[in-house]
C-alpha cells in the first residue's frame, strides 16, 4: 500500500484532534505539496474546505495532481485547510482502513524510502511512550512540523504517527493537540532559527503491560515466543521476564527466532550483539564461542528448556555454528 507522508498525517492529527483549522503557511516545501498530493490523490478533498488559494482539481488523476503541484505551489503556501465537524468520521474512516492495512500487510510501498514495518514501528513507538505505564498515565511530547528538524524524537523511517492513530482506534489512547508553538534555536552566535511544533497530550486508557500484550508485539517459532515489549519469554508452559529487551539474552534469542533453522556463525551473532567488540583473529574465536554457550546456557535455564528426548525446541551450538530448530 501507499504511505501517508508525515506532513499529512500532521495535518490530520492536527484537525481531528486539535483545531479545526490549519494553515499551510507552516509546512516548508515539499511538505506542502506532499499534503496537497496526498488529499487529492487519496480521494479526500470532498472532506475538506480550502481557503486564500485557487488550488481546484476536477477529477484529477495522479499525473495530473504531480504535474500541477508546481504551478499552485505559490498559493499553496497561504492555503488554509479546514475540516467540517460533519466531515471528521469520514476522515477517521480513511486513516482507520489505512492503518489497517499497513497492519494487515506490515509493509508501506515507497520507491524513495525503506519504512519500518508495522511490528518494528509498534515496538519501537511503545518505547517511545513507555515514561507513561500506568493506566491514566499521560506523557506530553512536542512533535516536529517539518520533516528535518532539530527536535524530532523518532528516525525518519518509523512511522510513529501511524501507530498513534493505530492506538486511537483500537480506543487504548486519547489524545489531546494543543496550539502550535514556536521555539527558536541558536545556529551561529547571536543568529537564531524558529521551529514550529505541535503539543500532544497522550493518556492511557490501557495500562502500557496490556497495550503490549497484543498480536503484533509477539513473535514465534513453534512453542518458544517472545513479546518484543516487555521482554516475556515463554516456551511450552515456562514463562520467563528477562529484565529488558536490550539485555544480550533476548536480544540473542530474538535474532534466533527471527531466523529458524538456519546455521548461522557464531562470530556473527557475537558481532551482533557487540558490535563495538573488533577482534578478528582465530585466537579470539574461543572467547566469542564461550560468550554465546553462556547466554545460551542462561536462555535454557531460565526457560526450562531441558533435553528431552523430543524437544519442540533447540538451541544447538555446533562448531563455529548455532542454530534454533522448532517444529
Amino acid at each position: 500500500m501507499n504511505y501517508l507522508a508525515h506532513s499529512t498525517l500532521k495535518t490530520f492529527l492536527y484537525l481531528l484532534y486539535g483545531k479545526s483549522s490549519l494553515l499551510l503557511f507552516n509546512f516548508k516545501d515539499p511538505d506542502r505539496e506532499k499534503v496537497i498530493k496526498d488529499i487529492y490523490s487519496n480521494n479526500l478533498s470532498s472532506l475538506f474546505i480550502f481557503k486564500n488559494s485557487e488550488v481546484t482539481f476536477k477529477d484529477p488523476t495522479k499525473e495530473d495532481i504531480t504535474a500541477n503541484l508546481f504551478d499552485i505551489s505559490p498559493n499553496i503556501e497561504n492555503l488554509e485547510i479546514q475540516l467540517p465537524k460533519s466531515n471528521r468520521k469520514k476522515l477517521i474512516n480513511f486513516i482507520s482502513k489505512y492503518v489497517s492495512e499497513y497492519k494487515r500487510k506490515g509493509e508501506l510501498d515507497s520507491t524513495t524510502y525503506n519504512f519500518c514495518s508495522f511490528d518494528v514501528s509498534y515496538k519501537e513507538s511503545m518505547d517511545l511512550l513507555r515514561p507513561a505505564e500506568r493506566y491514566g498515565g499521560k506523557i506530553n511530547i512536542k512533535i516536529p512540523v517539518n520533516e528535518k528538524s532539530k527536535t524530532v524524537f523518532y528516525k525518519s523511517d518509523l512511522r510513529f504517527l501511524d501507530i498513534l492513530f493505530y492506538l486511537l482506534g483500537e480506543d487504548f489512547i486519547d489524545i489531546s493537540v494543543g496550539k502550535i508553538k514556536k521555539i527558536s534555536h541558536e545556529v551561529a552566535e547571536d543568529i537564531y532559527e524558529d521551529e514550529l511544533l505541535f503539543p500532544l497530550t497522550i493518556i492511557f486508557k490501557k495500562p502500557l503491560e496490556e497495550i503490549s500484550d497484543t498480536e503484533e508485539t509477539w513473535i514465534r517459532c513453534g512453542t518458544l515466543s517472545i513479546n518484543t515489549i516487555t521482554a516475556l519469554a515463554r516456551y511450552e508452559d515456562n514463562e520467563h521476564p528477562f529484565q529488558s529487551t536490550g539485555t544480550n539474552n533476548f536480544r540473542l534469542l530474538y535474532y534466533l527466532i527471527k531466523n529458524p533453522g538456519i546455521y548461522i556463525l557464531i562470530t556473527e551473532i557475537y558481532s551482533f550483539l557487540n558490535p563495538k567488540d573488533s577482534r578478528t583473529a582465530e585466537e579470539a574465536f574461543s572467547k566469542k564461542k564461550e560468550a554465546i554457550v553462556a547466554l545460551v546456557k542462561n536462555i535454557r535455564d531460565k526457560l526450562k528448556m531441558t533435553k528431552k528426548k523430543n524437544p519442540s525446541a533447540q538451541i544447538i551450538i555446533k562448531g563455529k555454528h548455532i542454530i534454533l530448530n522448532c517444529k
